[in-house]
């Protein structure tokens, strides 16, 4: 019998430090444990039913942008075209600002940043989880072809929203965010991997998937935007050489015509020390990325003319067994045809140089005026390039996704 408050405390006391002893010694047992109720990524998806699961989820992500419409790119879109007059009511501040390009507070898109990156993820999810289910081959195929597409949309979304953004392929957190070039985002979106086996797999015989990206195969552009107008992200060419506006509008459409299929091509990409075919051909003094001035010097190398550029020999060596069937006249014949480069060349099949090699950090020397000139008429000839060479290449296209 307990006599006085004072020993009822302590009976309290004695009560809930028993109760923390016997707590803490039960969390200390070492017992495996499988959650009956809820799933993560060591034990879901693991059936057929779940992997259709998971992809409902991604799925589902498509219809998170209604909780925020105003926000989405769908939206910025229509303002965009001349479908629409405007958006929003009186008090629809956000939607008014969008309209007005006005700034309504920080992070006024916030959530569809978030929405899209969620959707990223549960994509990158389930295509690794793919790897790891035994299921009916067709049924996997299907769904991951369709997680690969709703995670490439969720990419086209952003970076036509935004621009460049980070490119995360995997279900964990990348280390550096750093966002990849343009290139490398739409090269995701658009799968170019799978355009360039298709276009170019009779042309270049070791051509495959697993044998196409760095250090490989590696697909490339042909004709180059940064070398004559730097980086649209950070535009030095307007700030250091003033250009008049119908020069400027006419770049703005280009590097947007730079990354269409028609500026596709292939190169392979096995390197001496780090230095590659493709960094030799953008860093010569003399090429500077052009690709009239690099396949010149490449027909060279190829035929063994007796002034051909030693490093680009040894590079070309390094990846002999990609470059064999192109040596020789016949053989140069065969690089141009394949490669759709037939632009590049006269009649007889050599090389043709019809540019200056103008770089926006030194411009045209000493004549502004040349300059520009020389600027428009690169535009001009490279999107008829790239407009006929892309028609070329749908062509082929189709004709493989038909077989």
């Amino acid at each position: 019998m307990l006599n006085s408050k004072s020993e009822i405390a302590m009976k309290k006391i004695s009560l809930y430090i028993s109760a923390a002893i016997v707590a803490l010694s039960m969390s200390s047992c070492d017992l495996d444990s499988v959650s009956m109720k809820e799933a993560d990524t060591t034990n879901f998806p693991k059936t057929t039913e779940q992997i259709n699961q998971t992809l409902a989820g991604v799925y589902q992500n498509l219809n998170e942008i209604s909780k925020n419409p105003q926000e989405s790119y769908l939206y910025w879109s229509l303002l965009a075209s001349d479908d629409m007059l405007g958006g929003g009511g009186a008090n629809d501040k956000l939607m008014q600002a969008c309209d007005l390009l006005c700034n309504y507070g920080t992070n006024m898109t916030e959530n569809f940043w978030k929405a899209r990156y969620q959707g990223i993820n549960r994509a990158n999810t389930l295509i690794e989880a793919l790897e790891n289910v035994e299921m009916e081959a067709t049924a996997k195929a299907q769904a991951l072809g369709e997680a690969k597409f709703l995670r490439a949309f969720y990419y086209y979304e952003l970076a036509s929203m935004y621009g460049r953004v980070p490119l995360n392929i995997t279900s964990t957190a990348p280390d550096n965010t750093t966002p990849p070039s343009a290139a490398e985002i739409w090269g995701q979106i658009l799968q170019i991997r799978v355009i360039y086996c298709i276009v170019f797999g009779d042309v270049w015989p070791n051509l495959s998937w697993g044998n196409s990206g760095e250090g490989k195969l590696r697909g490339d552009t042909l004709n180059s935007s940064a070398t004559f107008f730097s980086y649209p992200w950070k535009d030095e060419f307007t700030k250091k050489w003033d250009p008049p506006v119908e020069l400027t509008d006419k770049i703005k459409t280009f590097q947007h015509t730079f990354h269409t299929i028609g500026n596709m091509t292939v190169l392979p990409d096995k390197r001496i020390s780090g230095w590659s075919i493709n960094k030799h051909r953008g860093c010569h003094d003399d090429w500077h990325d052009y690709e009239d001035r690099f396949l010149s010097a490449l027909y060279k190398v190829l035929t063994d003319k007796p002034d051909l550029d030693e490093d680009l020999l040894e590079l070309v060596r390094c990846n002999d067994e990609d470059f064999a069937s192109f040596y020789g006249e016949e053989g140069w014949c065969r690089f141009i045809d394949g490669n759709l480069l037939n632009d590049y060349v006269d009649a007889d099949y050599l090389p043709v140089i019809k540019t200056k090699g103008y770089t926006w950090w030194r411009g045209g020397y000493i004549n502004k005026q040349r300059y520009f000139a020389e600027a428009n008429r690169y535009i001009d000839e490279s999107t008829r390039i790239i407009h006929n060479r892309g028609k070329r290449m749908l062509d082929i296209l189709k004709e493989g996704l038909c077989q």
